[in-house]
C-alpha cells in the first residue's frame, strides 16, 4: 500500500506541472530562423511524453507533431501562418505552456542531410550531411562531377517545392529539383546535379532561396574521367573514324562519358568552355554548338584550318581531367545533309523553298510538326508542304570542307551576306536521279559550320514524297529525299 500511495502522488505532481516551452529552434540547424512550413525542434520541460498526445498551436493554428517528448518536441509550422511576428504553445495534460514569441520569415532553408539514399528515390545518391553514412560519400568515395546528388531540406517556406538554388564549390549547379519529403513533413528533397571543374576533395553546398541561405555543409567531390565512345557526322550519323574522314569546318557529334551535366545546354557558339567542359582538336579546344548530358553527346565544329589528309587526335576535358585520345582521319569533305525526320519518312531532307522559310515535305510531316500548308502565307511564315518542279530549294547541310575565303573557327559569315564563303569543291546533285543545277554552295550567311546549296529542281523530275536527292563531292555523298507535287 504504500508503493501505492508513493506513485499516486508522483502521478498527480505530474498532471500539475506546468508545461514550459524554453526554446524554437530550426530543426535542421539548432538556430532561430523559423518561416512557414519548417520543422522545428521545441524544448522545454512536461512538453508532453513518448507515445502521449500533446497539442502545439503557433498563431492559432494546430501544428503537426512528428516526434513527442518530455523534454523535446519536432513539429511542423504550419504552412498557413503568416509571417512575422506570432507565438507558439504547447498543451499537454491540462496544462497550457505561456506563449512563446517567434517571429516567421518568409524562408529559414537549412540543410538536414546531403546525399542521404532513404530520402531519395528519384536518384541513385548516398551519403549524409557529415558524408560518413554507409555506403556513403566520403573522402574514399567521392560524388561524381556530372552525376545527380540530392540534399534533404527544410525552411523553403509555405511551398515545399520551392526550387532553390545551389551552390557547390561557388559554382551553380544545374538540374536543380524540389519536391515535398514524402515520409518527413516539413522538408522537401532538393535534388541537383554536380558541377564540372570542381577541385576534387571537400567542397562547400549553399542553398539559396528568396536571398537566404542555408548554413553551409559539405560535400566530397572526385574526380570524373571523361570517355569518348564515338565521334560522327552530326547530319548522318555516319562514325567518323580512322577509315572514314571528317572534314575541316564540319559539325560533329562527340560521344562521351562523365562529361557534361543533366541538363541541355544548347546555342553556346561560340563559347569553347560550357560549364568546364571543353573539346579539344590537337590540343585546341574547339567552339561548342550544344551540350546534350541526356545522350551523353556534345556538338562541336571543327576547325577550318585542319588539312584534307592525315588525322587529328580530339580530347575531352572536364576540370581537370582529360579523356584518352581519339583519332579520326581527315579528308576534303564528308557531305552530310541534315534531316527533318519523321518515323515513316527517316531522310527527309532539311530543305525550304529559296527566298522563303518554308519547309519542304509532305503534307504528313508537316502536321507532324505543327505546320501548315505554306498557300497563301508570307515567305517569312515558318510552314510545310510538298515542293514543285522548276522550283529553286535549299538544301541545308555539313561537311563542305575548306572555303574561299576561308573562315576562321569561332566566327560567323556575316547574316546580310556582305561576304560569301564559297566551298573550293561544287557539289553534283541529282533529284529524282536527274542532275541538277547548283547555282551557289557556300556556307550560310549568319552561321559558320552550316552549308548551303542552291539548287533548282530539274522539269521532268517524277513526283512524290520520297524523290532521292543526291549530294556528292568527290567519294563522299549523302542521299535524303524530298517531297514534290
Amino acid at each position: 500500500m504504500r508503493t501505492f500511495f508513493t506513485g499516486l502522488l508522483l502521478c498527480l505532481a505530474s498532471a500539475d506541472a506546468q508545461v514550459v516551452v524554453t526554446h524554437v529552434y530550426n530543426g535542421a540547424n539548432i538556430n532561430a530562423n523559423l518561416c512557414p512550413g519548417v520543422e522545428v525542434v521545441i524544448t522545454g520541460s512536461n512538453l508532453g511524453a513518448f507515445g502521449a498526445t500533446s497539442v502545439i498551436t503557433v498563431g492559432g493554428q494546430q501544428a503537426q507533431i512528428i516526434q513527442n517528448g518530455s523534454g523535446e518536441v519536432v513539429a511542423v509550422i504550419p504552412s498557413t501562418v503568416p509571417v512575422g511576428a506570432t507565438t507558439l504553445t504547447v498543451s499537454y495534460n491540462g496544462q497550457t505552456s505561456a506563449p512563446f514569441p517567434i517571429t516567421l520569415m518568409t524562408y529559414a532553408p537549412a540543410i538536414t542531410q546531403v546525399n542521404s539514399a532513404f530520402f531519395f528515390p528519384l536518384c541513385q545518391c548516398f551519403g549524409s550531411v557529415l558524408n560518413s553514412q554507409p555506403p556513403g560519400i566520403n573522402a574514399a568515395n567521392p560524388a561524381q562531377p556530372g552525376s545527380q546528388a540530392g540534399a534533404f531540406v527544410t525552411g523553403l517556406g509555405a511551398n515545399a517545392s520551392a526550387i532553390p538554388t545551389v551552390t557547390i564549390g561557388g559554382q551553380i549547379a544545374s538540374g536543380v529539383s524540389s519536391q515535398p519529403e514524402g515520409n518527413f513533413l516539413g522538408n522537401s528533397d532538393v535534388v541537383f546535379t554536380v558541377p564540372n571543374g570542381l577541385t576534387p576533395g571537400a567542397q562547400p553546398v549553399v542553398i539559396s532561396i528568396g536571398g537566404v541561405s542555408a548554413p553551409t555543409e559539405t560535400l566530397y567531390v572526385g574526380v570524373a574521367t571523361p570517355s569518348i565512345s564515338a565521334i560522327e557526322n552530326s547530319a548522318t550519323g555516319t562514325a567518323e573514324t580512322t577509315s572514314h574522314p571528317a572534314a575541316p569546318n564540319s559539325i560533329l557529334s562527340v560521344f562521351v562519358n562523365n562529361a557534361g551535366n543533366t541538363t541541355s545546354i544548347p546555342s553556346t557558339y561560340p563559347t569553347t568552355n560550357v560549364e568546364g567542359v571543353q573539346v579539344l582538336v590537337n590540343g585546341t579546344a574547339v567552339p561548342i554548338y550544344a551540350l546534350v548530358p541526356a545522350s551523353n553527346q556534345i556538338n562541336v565544329q571543327l576547325p577550318s584550318n585542319l588539312g584534307v589528309s592525315g588525322t587529328a587526335s580530339v580530347t575531352v576535358q572536364t576540370g581537370s581531367t582529360t579523356s584518352a585520345s581519339f583519332t579520326i582521319a581527315l579528308g576534303p569533305a564528308d557531305v552530310g545533309v541534315f534531316r527533318i525526320p519523321t518515323s515513316a519518312y527517316p531522310n527527309n531532307g532539311a530543305i525550304q523553298i529559296a527566298g522563303t522559310v518554308w519547309d519542304v515535305m509532305p503534307a504528313s510531316v508537316a502536321t507532324s510538326y505543327g505546320l501548315s500548308p505554306c498557300t497563301g502565307l508570307s515567305t517569312s511564315t515558318l510552314c510545310g508542304q510538298p515542293a514543285k518542279a522548276g522550283q529553286n530549294i535549299v538544301v541545308y547541310w555539313t561537311g563542305g570542307g575548306a572555303t574561299t575565303p576561308s573562315l576562321p573557327a569561332g566566327q560567323v559569315a556575316p547574316p546580310n551576306g556582305s561576304t560569301l564563303y564559297q566551298t573550293i569543291q561544287t557539289p553534283m546533285v541529282t533529284i529524282g536521279g536527274i542532275p541538277s543545277t547548283v547555282t551557289f554552295s557556300g556556307i550560310v550567311p549568319g552561321t559558320a559550320g552550316e552549308y548551303q546549296l542552291n539548287v533548282t529542281i530539274p522539269a521532268g523530275v517524277a513526283s512524290g514524297d520520297k524523290v532521292p536527292v543526291v549530294v556528292s563531292i568527290g567519294s563522299s555523298s549523302d542521299t535524303v529525299t524530298l517531297s514534290i507535287q
